[in-house]
């Protein structure tokens, strides 16, 4: 029989086992929801940014070399930017190697996380090399290579702020997803343009692509047969599908289920054009998602829109913030003044193009134009638009290659041949950034000069049309303005000057200004298919239109070389000239007037140049008060050429 004592023992010892019953019970209910955190949402997403990085950065075959005697690589350097392509810029084979290698190694160094101070330095470094890559050459510069670039410095001030600075790096998780969220705004605002809602844009990058044989085998051209709405609908999916992820990742909390389109538009570009663009960038975005998933579920500030935040950041970093706020927040300035920048940058396109952007491409870089315009400066053999034509002591500078090929123009240096030579790049550049030929003439001159007689002094001028998007050729750079001049006044600038007139995209002054005003203005008011139809029967292979300006024809005629033709003067003033030369000296020649509305046909000759005839020129200005081409703003001459082969 139990005693007493030893029952009141039992009693104590089963109340102690009940008490800690209970308590692990409410510790498991407390610590249960910090296990469902185990899920990092950063952590995955640095390990699959910098694993495709490794990968991206080794297959790349656009890092160089930009050996010292390129002269056309050299050409294609920003004018901010020479002491990086002089200085760092890989200059052989074996140095390009040891880029890929360092570049790669380092950002598997940032994939395995070994140690805090590696990692730190391996970003670092992959950053490091990112920027040099893009800030080397304008033909480096693609809009993906641009976001790498800056999503690789995000990542390293976010990794260092937590393991150096032990901080909880919530500022830059933000900037990480601002970063994101500008790129689709811009991407979606920018497709607010007829070119691109009415499927032209798209249009041409798809059958591009099956021209070329890096469109997977999608039949584009007999899709576009049978259904010929099919690229308008795939360009207003585009747009709408931006528009949607900007208002989704910016206005909404972070997790929310509306994050899916991710992996709908960012799958499509990556089947449909990964044989272009590569398969990094659609990779890249989708992965980005993670960085849209919540961090912190005892962070507040977790679980309010990237818009909230940033909004109740730029009030706490200007002072404005409620004083009646019963916490204070922890303000985060470099990352404000990143997003800001970010923000505004792309916004000095349409001020300093004054709308003009789409034609002459100022401050189209840095902006997030991602796969909009496309610019041609050549139509077929015989009409091409990008000539530069020396001069010695005022004496036209013989082209040495004229004998070789009877399309090229007589008086011009055959630079087109040359710098594709070096890279294909450099011509894409050319054509798509007039601002890079001053540099392509200074690299003209360093050919030319030596050759002139007694070292005369030698001026390069452009006769330069562009066609934006299958359109019109239009004239885009003043035919009367030396660029070997311009150069000089570029260089002679101070670094300081150089950056700030490369963020505003003009020369040091108004002299040294090339570019036309006013580009598009005499089809601005016509659509695009209504301006077509008006000079039907047309076809882009065997038709192109050429708008040109009175005061910039006086100056130069517009040359044809070797084609059979039907010329058509659609709009001009009065009527033009015809001269027909059969020599490559232009003495063996015959003229015929050009009336307007009347097509003439004319057969394959040397050299055809329409231009005004003196008679006339007492009509040159009717529409246009300015005597100069430089100061002229209105497209008042409308040609339509048919050719077919010789």
């Amino acid at each position: 029989m139990a005693s007493p004592s030893s029952s009141s023992n039992n009693q104590k010892r089963k109340v102690k086992r009940e008490a800690k019953r209970s308590h692990s019970v409410v510790d498991a209910q407390v610590i249960q929801p910090k296990r469902t955190m185990q899920f990092n949402p950063i952590k995955l997403w640095r390990i699959g940014f910098y694993s495709l990085m490794a990968v991206h950065w080794y297959l790349s075959t656009t890092q160089g070399p930009f050996p010292d005697d390129d002269i056309w690589g050299k050409a294609m350097s920003y004018n901010q930017y020479e002491n990086i392509y002089d200085s760092v810029a890989p200059k052989t084979p074996d140095a390009v190697y040891r880029n890929k290698i360092v570049g790669s190694l380092a950002a598997l160094l940032c994939v395995v996380d070994i140690y805090p101070a590696i990692t730190a330095n391996a970003m670092l470094i992959y950053a490091i090399l990112e920027c040099q890559y893009v800030l080397t050459s304008v033909r480096n510069f693609v809009n993906h290579e641009y976001l790498f670039a800056l999503l690789s410095v995000l990542n390293c001030c976010y990794y260092m702020t937590v393991k150096v600075y032990k901080d909880n790096g919530y500022g830059w998780i933000q900037a990480l997803r601002g970063q994101i969220i500008v790129v689709y705004f811009y991407a979606a605002l920018w497709k607010i343009n007829m070119d691109w809602l009415d499927g032209t844009i798209v249009k041409g990058i798809f059958l591009s692509f099956e021209e070329q044989g890096v469109a997977r085998n999608i039949p584009w051209m007999s899709l576009y047969q049978k259904f010929p709405a099919s690229f308008v609908m795939i360009a207003m999916g585009g747009f709408f599908l931006d528009a949607l992820l900007f208002l989704v990742l910016a206005f909404l909390p972070p997790g929310s289920k509306m994050q899916i389109p991710f992996l709908i538009f960012h799958g499509f570009t990556g089947f449909t054009m990964s044989q272009r663009i590569g398969y990094a960038f659609p990779f890249a975005m989708i992965m980005s998602a993670l960085l849209f998933f919540p961090v912190d579920d005892d962070d507040e500030d977790a679980k309010t829109s990237h818009a909230k935040w940033f909004i109740s950041q730029l009030r706490n970093c200007s002072g404005s913030s409620s004083k009646n706020s019963s916490k204070k927040k922890q303000r985060h300035i470099l990352t404000v003044l990143w997003l800001t920048t970010q923000w505004l940058l792309p916004l000095r396109m349409p001020i300093i193009s004054r709308m003009n952007f789409k034609h002459t491409m100022e401050g189209y870089r840095w902006s997030w134009t991602m796969m909009l315009h496309s610019k041609t400066n050549m139509h077929s053999p015989g009409l091409s638009f990008m000539t530069l034509r020396p001069k010695c002591n005022g004496v036209n500078f013989p082209n040495p290659m004229a004998g070789q090929s009877p399309f090229m123009d007589v008086h011009c240096y055959p630079y087109e041949l040359l710098m594709i030579q070096s890279s294909a790049r450099n011509g894409v550049v050319a054509q798509m950034f007039p601002r890079q030929m001053p540099k392509v003439a200074n690299a003209v001159n360093s050919i030319v000069s030596p050759m002139c007689p007694g070292n005369a002094p030698v001026s390069i001028t452009a006769s330069y049309f562009s066609s934006t998007n299958n359109g019109p050729f239009h004239r885009i750079m003043d035919p009367s303005v030396d660029l070997v001049r311009v150069h000089e006044a570029q260089s002679a600038l101070s670094l300081p000057l150089r950056f700030w007139y490369s963020l505003i995209d003009k020369p040091p002054s108004s002299k040294d200004e090339f570019i036309l005003r006013g580009i598009g203005s005499a089809t601005m008011h016509i659509p695009r298919r209504g301006f077509m139809e008006m000079i039907a029967p047309y076809d882009e292979k065997t038709n192109l239109i050429l708008v040109d300006r009175s005061s910039c024809l006086k100056v130069d005629p517009i040359r044809l070389h070797s084609v059979n033709s039907q010329i058509l003067l659609v709009k001009s003033p009065a009527p033009l000239k015809l001269k027909a030369c059969a020599d490559p000296h232009l003495t063996d020649c015959k003229e015929k007037p050009l009336p307007i509305g009347e097509a003439l046909n004319v057969p394959a000759m040397r050299t055809i140049l329409i231009s005004w005839d003196s008679a006339q020129e007492f009509h040159l200005y009717e529409q246009d008060s300015s005597n100069e081409c430089s100061k002229s703003s209105v497209e008042d001459i409308i040609i339509q050429i048919k050719h077919s082969p010789t």
